[in-house]
């Protein structure tokens, strides 16, 4: 599948070594912006910071020379090369919230022991903003390219990817293939399928008082949960491990924490909402809340595979399925919990809503909403999987095969795209959790590999 000579390739990596002092600077730079989705206004359809992360973007595109595109502030695009096709890299710009528990400053860049700290290092500014510059080591190499080659990002993928509905919806051009750099190494030939429900129930006259909140977002793990009483309804003061008690003479404040991770790897994290599920087990609240938790109790359990809502299920080829609670809240006057659920093509999304719904039903809960993405699965020995293979195994001498993962990402928007990198196999993932952080030296050699996927795609069969 290999379409580079080797002179060819020394030219690319001469010119990628060359360029990587200012990639890192151009990455530290976005890195540094807060993009964060914000309220929204008629020039930040997403609100500043990621409107603010995409200009910069663009700008540093532009001064390396290529094509530019603005779309309507919510997504963008930089291109190189001529001809009727187009492959592509899709990556975004906006981040999950900081959050708490950071050793460095969430936006400050930094650079210590050959380490970049920052929220967006890994997901997505790093990749996403590297692949500019990659892309500037294939145009400055002078290699003929069959087809253009356009890095497009996006500035709302963590919180529903309107901004790819968007290049949709204004009819862009569609890549003929391509690769998004926002998972795993080596390429995911399969992505789940994923499962998003909000459920609630009325808030009582009896708990109208009492607030219970937790979580940064629906697709990470619950790192923390607070519930607030009156004073004057204040329960026994009694320790644990995982909670902290903060009174005064108006409230008494149960602050819970645990650990944050991934909706697709839950096993990872310590769910908060779990930690205060049980410790008032014992204990009167208000009816809704005493509801929602026996529900956590005895329907999720602290368990990340669904098997108390009668879901568990596990294919050999793609996986387990995964479930993760992310967030509490009150929505107007109801009490409400979201889950996340990652499953294997095979499972029937029809028939987990209804597990749920049944399950959810003797505690006095319903689901709110529901909002799905469809599983991806392209298969192992087609072109695009075989050439981006290629391009893995030949860096970094890894015969592995290609993976399935729980994460969702981009690729699902475009037909004949998958997931590719930036995380090696047995490296650390700490992305959506506090001191997010990629050693330089694999952050930039996963460029290069996107560099010369990049390149293949533009010049081989797909």
């Amino acid at each position: 599948m290999n379409s580079l000579t080797q002179a060819q390739k020394q030219t690319l990596l001469d010119n990628f070594r060359n360029i990587k002092p200012a990639m890192l600077a151009g990455i530290q730079q976005n890195l540094r912006i807060c993009s964060e989705k914000g309220d929204a206004t008629p020039d930040a359809p997403f609100g500043p910071g990621p409107k603010a992360a995409l200009l910069d973007a663009l700008e540093q595109a532009e001064k390396l020379g290529f094509r530019t595109c603005n779309i309507d502030d919510k997504i963008g695009y930089a291109e190189i090369g001529s001809g009727a096709e187009m492959v592509a890299v899709l990556g975004h710009l906006d981040v999950v919230p900081a959050g708490d528990g950071w050793e460095s400053e969430p936006y400050g860049a930094e650079c210590r022991d050959g380490v970049l700290y920052g929220r967006g290092s890994l997901d997505d500014k790093g990749p996403t903003v590297g692949a500019l510059y990659a892309m500037k080591a294939i145009a400055d190499s002078g290699i003929p390219l069959k087809r253009r080659i356009r890095v497009i990002m996006g500035t709302d993928e963590e919180c529903g990817s309107a901004c790819v509905a968007h290049y949709l919806k204004t009819r862009q051009e569609m890549p003929v293939a391509g690769f998004t750099p926002d998972a795993d190494f080596p390429a995911i030939f399969c992505e789940k399928g994923i499962l998003r429900f909000e459920i609630g129930c009325e808030i009582p006259a009896e708990g109208q008082d009492i607030q219970l909140e937790g979580g940064v977002a629906s697709n990470v793990v619950m790192p923390s949960l607070s519930l607030t009483l009156p004073a004057s309804c204040a329960l026994p003061l009694r320790a644990g491990s995982d909670v902290e008690i903060q009174q005064d003479s108006h409230t008494v404040r149960y602050q819970f924490t645990g650990k944050s991770a991934h909706a697709s790897t839950p096993e990872l994290g310590i769910n908060a909402g779990y930690l205060a599920a049980n410790f008032f087990q014992d204990t009167r609240l208000s009816q809704d809340i005493d509801q929602m938790f026996a529900f956590i109790r005895e329907k999720l359990h602290d368990e990340t595979n669904g098997k108390s809502l009668g879901i568990a299920y596990r294919d050999g080829d793609t996986g387990s399925l995964t479930l993760s609670m992310g967030c509490v809240y009150r929505r107007d006057n109801m009490r409400c919990l979201t889950l996340d659920l990652r499953y294997p093509p095979a499972c029937d999304a029809e028939k987990i809503e209804q597990a749920i719904r049944e399950s959810a039903r003797p505690y006095g809960l319903k689901i709110l909403s529901r909002k799905q993405a469809e599983p991806l699965y392209i298969p192992k020995d087609s072109a695009l999987i075989q050439t981006l293979m290629g391009v893995y195994r030949d860096v970094t001498g890894d015969q592995a095969e290609p993976i399935a993962i729980g994460g969702g990402t981009y690729a699902k928007a475009f037909p004949n795209m998958v997931a590719f990198g930036p995380l090696f196999p047995g490296e650390k993932d700490v992305i959506h959790q506090p001191n997010e952080c990629v050693e330089v030296e694999k952050l930039l050699k996963s460029v290069e590999i996107s560099m010369l996927a990049m390149t293949e795609l533009a010049n081989g069969q797909i």
